[in-house]
């Protein structure tokens, strides 16, 4: 069964395909492809192509987290969309960058259209897709696309910006801290480092291992 983001992705591409211009032949294959490869930063790039491509390719700009090339939001999306005809490709940004990745994001995913054309062909159709920090990367791309896209959907985009994802993250902790513990005097800010302040809340580090509770 098709999850409920599958379905709704699905159709909203599907909205936007038919908006975007007639398709002029699609591309004839009988199994679907897989395609990997390295951009210039260093970053890489993931594509799945089905076998009876409508031509229309869905560009995925994933949310904040580790640097891993995806081409979806989850594996019964892929399946989902590649089911329907849509080819899907996706980079994982700069891997020597930070993981709220901006800077590089948009230059990465635009890369990434690129080497899918050298790889598999033109699309007819490009549509970019974003979620969560990938909403904000993916307005960012309808900004600056210059005719290198032919619609942008937002799944949760946060584009309001980092500096409002955080007050109000902060105020939810702040919130917390008062409600739950207000004599235990918790840090919720001042950390010297983002590696710091991940060991107050006994989060893992960047190799599995559990911090401790406190710095």
């Amino acid at each position: 069964m098709r999850s409920r983001l599958a379905r709704r992705v699905a159709v909203v591409c599907t909205a936007l395909a038919l908006t975007a211009g007639p398709a002029v032949g699609a591309r004839a294959a009988t199994t679907t492809e897989h395609r990997t490869g390295t951009l210039a930063d260093g970053a890489t790039w993931v594509a799945d192509v089905p076998p009876h491509w409508n031509g229309t390719l869905l560009l995925f700009a994933h949310g904040f987290g580790p640097a891993r090339a995806q081409d979806a939001p989850d594996a019964a999306t892929a399946s989902a969309l590649l089911a329907e005809g849509y080819a899907l490709a996706g980079s994982s940004y700069d891997p020597d960058g930070p993981q709220w990745a901006l800077a590089g994001a948009e230059r990465d995913q635009f890369a990434t259209l690129d080497a899918f054309t050298t790889a598999v062909g033109r699309p007819q159709r490009t549509i970019s897709v974003g979620q969560s920090m990938g909403g904000l990367v993916n307005a960012r791309m309808a900004r600056d696309a210059h005719g290198r896209l032919d619609g942008a959907l937002g799944l949760c985009g946060l584009v309001a910006g980092g500096l409002d994802l955080n007050n109000y993250q902060l105020a939810g902790e702040t919130a917390l801290a008062a409600l739950l513990a207000p004599d235990e005097g918790i840090a919720l800010t001042g950390y010297p480092s983002a590696e710091a302040a991940g060991a107050a809340a006994g989060l893992p580090d960047r190799g599995g291992r559990q911090r401790p509770e406190h710095p």
